[in-house]
């Protein structure tokens, strides 16, 4: 699993570094400092921090690790408020496309129970309450009227407390949902998502988001985990406006897809071995899908 994990790592980095050195940009070269700060930060251009607001209603799936066969736990459903700034960067070098980034808090409910009555449930019921952090950021299309499409990619920390209303007899089954049955646990989440903005400062949000719940937390295994994906990201983010450049029509697209390509793989793997690539503890897994109003003031 860990060759595995290292050679898509590799196979995803090489092309994006071979194809950077074809750009023959006319532009005197910043250092590297510069670039960075000019990137991450829009130094020294600095545009406004937009206040934003988020209001999301979907559901999610609890996905069990192997040796769950034949427990059943119940959709969710969730309700989730964000609070944050958003910040468009539309003087790049290609006309007609921005550059997406937003920090925010975040405090969800997902429950068995935040649905219609005639929505039938089926297995054990449960409620969770989580808060976190995250940052977001990606590639858009300046739409005709002024409207704007963004594809963004979301990394999360959060806290979750899970209460589950009736815990299995099977003594395996029991000893791993009673880590995290009423009690508050660290993990991580990505979130893959389209923003389009449809009147003024009201945008429709589309989302799917994967989370990760640790059992326990270590710390240098999860910031070993973490410094790897944090570099395969920045790598992506950092070559960004030259391959935008270069391909502006298919870039803020294939951008979408590599981030959270890759973090969908890596939290597939993470299921069953939670810092991968070191060893460790199977996590408890959430699939949450989204719809939701945000808006930009």
């Amino acid at each position: 699993m860990i060759i595995r994990f290292l050679i898509y790592i590799f196979f995803l980095l090489i092309p994006i570094f071979l194809i950077s050195q074809d750009y023959d940009i006319e532009e005197e070269e910043e250092s590297l400092g510069e670039k960075i700060l000019d990137k991450f930060y829009f130094y020294p251009k600095l545009p406004e921090n937009q206040v934003t607001l988020d209001l999301v209603y979907g559901f999610s799936n609890i996905d069990l690790p192997d040796g769950f066969e034949g427990l059943s736990i119940s959709k969710t459903y969730d309700v989730e408020f964000r609070y944050g700034f958003t910040r468009i960067n539309d003087e790049l070098r290609v006309p007609g496309r921005f550059y997406y980034a937003s920090e925010y808090a975040l405090l969800s409910n997902s429950s068995s129970f935040l649905k219609p009555n005639f929505w039938i449930n089926t297995g054990i019921n449960i409620d969770s309450w989580r808060f976190g952090i995250a940052y977001k950021n990606g590639y858009g299309y300046q739409m005709p009227g002024n409207k704007r499409l963004a594809l963004y990619h979301s990394g999360m920390l959060t806290w979750t407390s899970i209460d589950f209303e009736q815990i299995p007899v099977d003594d395996y089954q029991k000893m791993f949902i009673n880590q995290f049955d009423e009690k508050v646990k660290f993990g991580m989440s990505f979130e893959g998502g389209i923003i389009y903005n449809f009147y003024e400062n009201f945008n429709l949000n589309m989302a799917y988001d994967q989370s990760l719940v640790f059992p326990y937390h270590e710390f240098m295994k999860w910031a070993g985990a973490a410094t790897i994906d944090l570099i395969v990201q920045r790598t992506i983010d950092y070559l960004g406006d030259d391959l935008l450049e270069e391909y502006p029509d298919l870039f803020p697209f294939v951008n979408f897809l590599m981030k959270n390509g890759y973090s969908y793989f890596v939290y597939s793997l993470r299921k069953d071995n939670m810092y991968l690539p070191f060893d460790s503890s199977p996590a408890l897994s959430y699939d949450h899908f989204k719809l939701g109003i945000t808006i930009i003031f």
